[in-house]
């Protein structure tokens, strides 16, 4: 009799779940449905001929900053003339399906959701030769995909600062990484694409067919966008993927002529101006870094100024700290005990550490779960309330592994140490050391002194107004970041009703750009004008 009220009542709850989910989806699509068809309406040529060629589309991340990006991508391809398949992922599974049949996409695969035994076995072999968090970033998963991206996606599952090799649910998500390489090969081998269109590069979804696509040699994409413009990414080859973004590289840098350099030097000015008083208006990191209630920190740091001030700015523990190819350390976690082991040590300095500004928004761990407790008197965790501009003035220099403030502190002429390769390691304004060693060796040492602030301030205003801003011919064309969904919607709507000549131009540049040696859309546009303006 008992057994059989749990079984009910567990019933009961299922079919209430089923329906609360069935009632949300509907409400959803009603209120968003001239959103899709709006979108959809972008590709208007409906050829009674298609062609043979095959494409494989991201379909399962639900944003519509995505889909719109998604949209200009097919027009400038026209993959819709060909036979073009998607995906989906376990997750908002009706309201992709749903944009996606909108689009005319109407072949739809889904990674499976049920792992087999057959993968589950092959996941307990590879835990059973786990002793520490290292050995993940040596397995030798199938195709050579990265066991990097595996360790990143397991750390974001456990939103820490290490990946906990006790966690009971690690066979699980191995076996989930490896299902989805063999999801990935399976897909290829049947369809064969062209082209194939990612939302990202990274995590379980994603990296295992960039990875394998370019291993093909299929032409992939990355249709990101950020900062109010796209920034596609297209792969060379499979190693490509720990290019991470699209972002100007050294010998794109290179190819600026004298005029452009000053122009982007002039403008990247005034924009890191902007970040520094508080106005980043679509930034959310730069919000919340610079956009805060403590705006003075003397009074936290009094009777110190005697020592030279060394801010050491942490980075978001879970968020991929293997896109741009970390090898220093094993995680951020590892770096910044290596750092504040180091900081204990030089008494020389006065050692401000510093949480990412987006730690309390994402939630998980934080720098004061990582760090002691009891600190030395010339070290201290700021409060997470403190202002960046506070910090950026009293500081003398700063550490950061690829932060933001980096281009920051170093254009406004303090010298910047980082730790690894990043998104502008290679830009000639901040010490880059060639090993973990030499960066260990920097920290006992008066590394404020061993570089060129003159220069390095030069060339950081440049990075600053290649990376953040754009041609002048985009300035009324902006897409906010896909964090700011309900703004993302109303400037869609906004842009497929009023800038249908500027939609025709993005997607004319998108054509060449496709065609050129250039691997990111937005560093092609850079390139290729004299003009430039904020992204927002």
């Amino acid at each position: 009799m008992y057994k059989n009220f749990i079984f009910k009542k567990k019933s009961i709850s299922i079919l209430h779940e089923y329906i609360a989910n069935n009632i949300s989806f509907y409400f959803d699509f009603f209120k968003h449905r001239k959103l899709y068809k709006k979108i959809s309406s972008l590709i208007k040529d409906s050829p009674k001929f298609k062609s043979n060629e095959s494409y494989l589309i991201d379909g399962h991340f639900y944003n519509f900053g995505y889909f719109f990006r998604l949209q200009l991508m097919r027009m400038a391809t026209e993959s819709y003339k060909g036979r073009e398949i998607g995906y989906i992922w376990n997750y908002n599974q009706k309201e992709c399906t749903a944009f996606l049949k909108y689009s005319g996409i109407k072949n739809i695969k889904k990674i499976p959701n049920k792992i087999n035994n057959l993968i589950i076995e092959k996941a307990k072999l590879l835990f059973e030769d786990l002793n520490c968090a290292e050995d993940i970033l040596k397995i030798k998963l199938p195709n050579k995909v990265p066991s990097k991206h595996l360790y990143d996606y397991i750390l974001k599952k456990q939103m820490a600062g290490k990946v906990n090799i006790k966690d009971k649910n690690l066979i699980f998500y191995i076996a989930q990484y490896i299902q989805s390489i063999e999801f990935a090969v399976e897909l290829i081998k049947e369809i064969k694409p062209k082209m194939i269109f990612m939302s990202h590069p990274i995590s379980v979804q994603c990296s295992p067919l960039c990875w394998i696509g370019s291993q093909n040699g299929i032409k992939v994409f990355t249709l990101f966008g950020q900062y109010g413009v796209p920034r596609y990414f297209k792969f060379e080859k499979p190693e490509d993927i720990f290019i991470g973004i699209d972002r100007p590289m050294k010998k794109d840098l290179n190819k600026l002529n004298n005029s452009q350099k000053n122009l982007l030097h002039d403008i990247g000015n005034k924009y890191i101006e902007n970040r520094l008083s508080g106005t980043p208006l679509d930034d959310l990191s730069g919000k919340l870094a610079y956009n805060c209630k403590i705006k003075n920190i003397s009074e936290i740091i009094k009777n110190k100024k005697n020592k030279p001030i060394v801010a050491v700015y942490a980075s978001c523990w879970f968020d991929c700290p293997h896109i741009y190819g970390m090898d220093r350390f094993r995680d951020f976690q590892d770096w910044i005990l290596t750092t504040f082991n180091e900081a204990v040590k030089n008494k020389n300095y006065i050692w401000l550490f510093r949480s990412h500004p987006a730690d309390e928004w994402y939630g998980g761990t934080k720098l004061t779960d990582i760090l002691p407790k009891k600190l030395p008197n010339h070290i201290f965790i700021l409060p997470t309330e403190i202002s960046g501009k506070s910090v950026f003035d009293i500081s003398d220099g700063l550490i950061t592994y690829h932060g933001t403030a980096g281009i920051e502190f170093a254009a406004k002429g303090k010298p910047v140490l980082i730790a690894d390769k990043g998104w502008y390691h290679h830009a000639n304004f901040t010490i880059f050391p060639i090993s973990r060693e030499e960066y260990i060796y920097f920290l006992s040492e008066n590394w404020l002194s061993k570089i060129n602030l003159k220069e390095s301030s030069f060339n950081a205003k440049i990075f600053a107004g290649f990376y953040f801003c754009k041609p002048s011919w985009q300035k009324n064309f902006f897409i906010p970041d896909d964090f700011n969904k309900e703004k993302n919607k109303k400037m869609i709507s906004f842009n497929i009703d009023n800038k249908q000549n500027l939609i025709n131009k993005e997607v004319s540049y998108m054509k060449k750009w496709i065609e050129s040696d250039i691997s990111g859309y937005h560093t092609y546009k850079m390139l290729n004008t004299d003009s430039y303006t904020f992204t927002n």
